[in-house]
């Protein structure tokens, strides 16, 4: 992926995003202290990845979803309040357990492309560290930014970019402003968790 590109539509400040999803996996982790809402959760991530505004946590937790997707936007200098963030089962081999009653932990995706590593949160708010080498018996949740709905947002961003470069710097040429096409690979249930960007 050309270099413009790629930073125009990952993360101007990665490390930003990484610590909004971890904050919020850590808020959603205490939330599942209560069956009910645990079960709700659960059902929704063992149905596939779930927008986190639609989970019912209550209002505070509503809140911290909206500054979290706010701050998501800024990261990654996105306009609109589409909202980005949703939650998942990390494995497949996980929705069983998850489905008998197993407790999850929570964690972010990691934004590094091979991470040793993920900090995870229990429902009594510790923390645990997960090992990214094999897919962990405990279920794991992941907290994460929606890339399918980040990517078309960030391309949109880098044409109107080069469209204004183009207009200021060169003469108008038909089809001369054709970004490259991009395909956003989510491996979703791969171990470790991780979001690639690749050129179509």
């Amino acid at each position: 992926m050309h270099q413009y590109m790629r930073a125009s539509i990952t993360s101007r400040r990665p490390e930003m995003e990484e610590a909004v999803t971890t904050r919020l996996a850590g808020q959603l982790a205490v939330s599942l202290r209560d069956s009910g809402q645990r079960d709700r959760v659960v059902a929704d991530a063992a149905a596939g990845p779930g927008d986190l505004t639609t989970v019912r946590l209550g209002a505070s937790f509503a809140t911290s979803v909206r500054t979290a997707n706010t701050a998501v936007h800024a990261a990654k200098g996105l306009p609109g309040d589409v909202s980005l963030l949703q939650v998942r089962s990390a494995h497949p081999d996980m929705l069983p357990a998850l489905r008998c009653g197993a407790v999850p932990v929570v964690a972010a995706t990691p934004t590094d492309d091979a991470p040793t590593s993920l900090i995870g949160y229990d429902p009594a708010g510790r923390t645990v560290r997960i090992a990214a080498a094999h897919v962990p018996q405990r279920p794991v949740l992941l907290v994460e930014v929606d890339t399918a709905k980040a990517m078309p947002l960030g391309i949109e961003v880098v044409r109107q970019r080069l469209e204004r470069r183009h207009h200021l710097h060169a003469e108008p040429t038909a089809g001369a402003l054709q970004p490259p096409v991009l395909r956003c690979e989510v491996a979703v249930g791969g171990w470790p968790p991780r979001t690639p960007y690749r050129n179509g």
